[in-house]
């Protein structure tokens, strides 16, 4: 009798050690924890950290200053250049051009705005603009433009030339 009962127990010794390492097996290979995805995506302007912004006689140095600050919001390093000074390819790799139109009477905005980049190397070169003049369909996009704002209108140019820099911290 004593051989039978120590024969029921290793048997459950055996099945108990058995499911014991089942489960162990099954734990292991449940909590693996899959590999983070690399994003597919890689915004077209993490090249360019640092741009170089142009600035033109035309208008106040406080627009130049509010685009500095605009690039900045979107994880850029601006640097403004003095005037008539040349931007090179060692200096900056992106290069953006502030432009805009005349005034009609003083402590007015002005009449348009535009912001081109170039990208040195390759010559790249992306443009957008903003006019008060009235027109056709091409001046749909404009009509609600807040040209009473100055610098809300140089914050639309900025998010329209950058949509996307989402690699900044």
């Amino acid at each position: 009798m004593e051989a039978r009962i120590l024969k029921k127990v290793k048997r459950r010794a055996a099945l108990c050690a058995t499911c014991a390492a089942a489960s162990l097996l099954a734990a292991c290979s449940s909590t693996q924890e899959a590999a983070p995805e690399e994003p597919s995506y890689r915004s077209p302007y993490q090249s360019y950290r640092s741009l170089c912004v142009v600035p033109a006689e035309e208008h106040s140095a406080s627009f130049d200053l509010t685009l500095a600050r605009m690039l900045r919001d979107r994880g850029f390093e601006p640097e403004l250049l003095e005037t008539g000074d040349l931007p090179s390819v060692r200096r900056c790799r992106g290069i953006v051009t502030f432009s805009t139109g005349r005034t009609l009477r003083p402590f007015e905005a002005p009449a348009s705005m535009s912001l081109t980049f170039l990208d040195a190397y390759t010559g790249e070169t992306y443009h957008v603009s903003a006019s008060r003049a009235k027109g056709g369909a091409g001046h749909a996009l404009f009509a609600d433009a807040p040209f009473s704002d100055p610098a809300q209108m140089i914050r639309q140019l900025v998010e329209r030339l950058f949509p996307e820099r989402t690699d900044h911290e």
